[in-house]
């Protein structure tokens, strides 16, 4: 064998490179690197702080494991956790690394596989009631794509998502809102809450209809609906839906001169329960 010195340097490093070492019995082994890679992935060893992996098992019982309510993606509404992260059974996770995933969005990928992943929101982490080694995750499914398997090794991270806020919010400088542009349909402009807050509705030489598109947690959201007229035709209005409400339920005499905005201002206090106030001819 050549004096190491003396052995060229690989300036092109590929998973199938060999590396000679030696395995926890002393006994000498060749070690591809893609494997090597593949468990410092699995073990979090050059990872985020926040990021957990487990072997998925049918029934998780043993150290590094996790196992869920489902075998599907769609199904599973809770997922049972080692305290410990995979192929390391001395340092415990739980519950204080493991409670930053609560309230939070996360994603739960194969490591093998990167297409196949679920999307939950995780609502309650607890002690499971048999095991004091194990957590329970409580899993609102969001979305997903491919079939997880059992025995393959999976990370569990949370991921960007809403913030949620329960004391006061401090902002000491200018906080900086956007404008959706609805794209209406046969004339029908439909305000998706759970995009924005505040609208654009391009008019056409129509009769256009305004509706909005609301669930539960658009309760308590306000924001504008700005209205531009088209530049000629004749422009109208059909009325505003019956979930809509306005001042002593006036019927808005809305303003259709082309070229003129007008500003629908709102607050939601039911899904089915919309205040609104109408301000017209800006131009």
């Amino acid at each position: 064998m050549p004096k190491i010195k003396n052995i060229a340097v690989d300036q092109v490093i590929h998973g199938t490179d060999k590396l000679l070492g030696s395995d926890q019995g002393s006994t000498t082994r060749n070690y591809q690197v893609k494997d090597i890679a593949a468990w410092m992935d699995a073990t979090n060893a050059v990872g985020s702080s926040i990021r957990f992996a487990w072997q998925y098992m049918s029934t998780a019982d043993g150290c590094g494991e996790f196992s869920s309510d489902s075998s599907a993606w769609a199904s599973i509404t809770s997922i049972t956790v080692s305290k410990y992260h995979y192929d390391n059974c001395s340092d415990i996770m739980a519950p204080d690394a493991l409670n930053v995933l609560a309230n939070r969005d996360i994603v739960i990928v194969e490591l093998n596989d990167r297409n196949i992943w679920g999307a939950y929101w995780v609502s309650n982490i607890a002690v499971n009631s048999s095991n004091s080694d194990f957590y329970d995750l409580t899993l609102t499914y969001k979305t997903h794509k491919g079939t997880p398997s059992t025995g393959l090794v999976y990370a569990i991270q949370d991921i960007a998502s809403d913030g949620l806020f329960q004391g006061t919010v401090l902002v000491t400088k200018n906080l900086r809102r956007t404008v959706t542009t609805v794209t209406h349909s046969t004339n029908t402009h439909t305000c998706d809450l759970s995009l924005n807050d505040n609208f654009i509705i391009n008019a056409n030489a129509a009769t256009n209809t305004i509706a909005l598109t609301i669930t539960s947690d658009n309760v308590g959201q306000s924001g504008n609906i700005i209205i531009n007229n088209a530049s000629s035709g004749t422009v109208a209005f059909a009325a505003l839906p019956s979930y809509m409400h306005t001042p002593s339920g006036a019927t808005v005499n809305f303003v259709t001169g082309n070229s003129k905005s007008s500003v629908l201002s709102y607050i939601v206090l039911a899904t089915n329960k919309v205040f609104v106030n109408y301000i017209g001819d800006f131009s």
